[in-house]
């Protein structure tokens, strides 16, 4: 039998192979950014060497003056095998815990040039190459989202410097040692989300108002801030501190949301200040309700209570007196706001894991980065002695 290393060197060649070559040549042409990891990928192997990728993404964090403390603290053992061995003290444990968490109000002065938003134009469209805004301006997640909203911004009279300053604020807090949670991430996410709120005709959709289309982006956007690389089943499986704070529950999820409304919370990046506290309310509900529906461990409750609300129910005229009238004649009743708001947090988890619908060019450089994450924390689970992911 194969020895554990020999598995593992295994697996990750085997599940890496892409035979396009045209998809390898754009994978090995995205260098020079942070967030990328070409130099990993070979054009005569066609595979993810995981080490290579963990190596220059701490290359990257350094010269980029990434803070150490950004990172949730890695968790020692003085003996694998045994969690109880893990050293770990009430004063160190709620530090850890804060760290992800923390937040220094900024007033720099930030902005996107009109050549950056010219590379928007095809802005939700399915086929939005995301890694091509990285590689040219370094900033996906801030020129996504500030050409995303802008509608919205303008409706509600919000001031766009706070907008670019609140976007700033997320795209420094993803981590950019993250090979497929990061910044660029969340902006592929953010233009799925949009090119599912422009489907004005689609029933449901059309229902919602623009309380619920802005929050729906900001959402997007924030959906995997602070994201540590390692899933929901590492931090309760290792005990980490964050699972600790969240109680097991959601973990990552919930610090996502507490990291976005840490930073609306600061004057200078506060865009729901103007706004009414029905709205901001409203808003909140929304946003909340959505990035913990990306919880994977959710997911066959979801799809079944998609099918069971959306597809399954006819709609037949006269049925309700909210019945409204489509274009083609037919009748379809309007969406309630509990009802919106669980089709806004099924958007967001279909666009979470729409990578490998996208064009080939783009599902590989994805189906790749999600793989070195995914082996990443296998190695770290072995390394605690804790069972193998799956996937990992």
């Amino acid at each position: 039998p194969e020895s554990e290393s020999e598995c593992v060197q295994s697996r990750r060649h085997s599940a890496g192979d892409v035979n396009s070559e045209s998809a390898i040549s754009r994978l090995h042409s995205t260098g020079g950014d942070s967030n990328s990891v070409p130099a990993a990928l070979s054009r005569q192997h066609s595979h993810f060497d995981t080490d290579m990728v963990i190596s220059q993404a701490s290359q990257h964090r350094e010269q980029a003056g990434v803070p150490s403390s950004s990172t949730l603290p890695t968790i020692t053992m003085a003996a694998r095998g045994s969690m109880a061995s893990i050293p770990f003290s009430v004063e160190q444990g709620v530090h850890a815990m804060m760290l992800p968490l923390t937040y220094r109000e900024s007033n720099g002065a930030v902005d996107v040039s009109p050549a950056q938003l010219g590379v928007v134009k095809e802005l939700g469209t399915w086929r939005f190459d995301i890694f091509t805004l990285q590689h040219q301006f370094g900033r996906p997640l801030v020129v996504t989202a500030m050409a995303a909203l802008s509608p919205y911004t303008e409706q509600f009279s919000i001031d766009s410097a706070k907008t670019l300053r609140m976007l700033s604020s997320l795209e420094e807090r993803y981590h950019v040692s993250n090979a497929y949670h990061n910044a660029a991430h969340a902006a592929d996410v953010t233009n799925t989300v949009l090119y599912w709120l422009r489907l004005r005709t689609s029933s449901g959709l059309a229902d919602l108002n623009a309380t619920e289309r802005m929050a729906a982006l900001c959402a997007a956007a924030a959906h995997d801030v602070g994201h540590t690389g390692k899933a929901n089943r590492f931090h309760v499986s290792a005990e980490t501190p964050l699972a600790m704070l969240y109680n097991d529950q959601s973990v990552l999820e919930n610090m996502h949301c507490c990291i976005l409304f840490l930073i609306l919370h600061a004057d200078s990046s506060n865009i729901l200040a103007g706004l009414e506290a029905a709205t901001r309310a409203t808003f909140r509900a929304v946003v909340v309700d959505m990035i913990l529906a990306t919880d994977l461990a959710k997911h066959f409750n979801m799809v079944s209570r998609f099918k069971r609300e959306f597809l399954s129910t006819p709609i037949d005229a006269g049925d309700s007196p909210k019945d409204a009238k489509k274009p083609d004649g037919e009748t379809r009743p309007h969406l309630d706001a509990p009802q919106r708001k669980e089709l806004l947090g099924f958007m967001l988890k279909a666009s979470d894991v729409a990578g490998s619908s996208k064009p080939f060019e783009l599902h590989a450089q994805w189906s790749m980065r999600i793989l070195a994450e995914f082996f990443a924390q296998g190695d770290a689970e072995r390394d605690l002695g804790l069972p193998c992911s799956p996937f990992c």
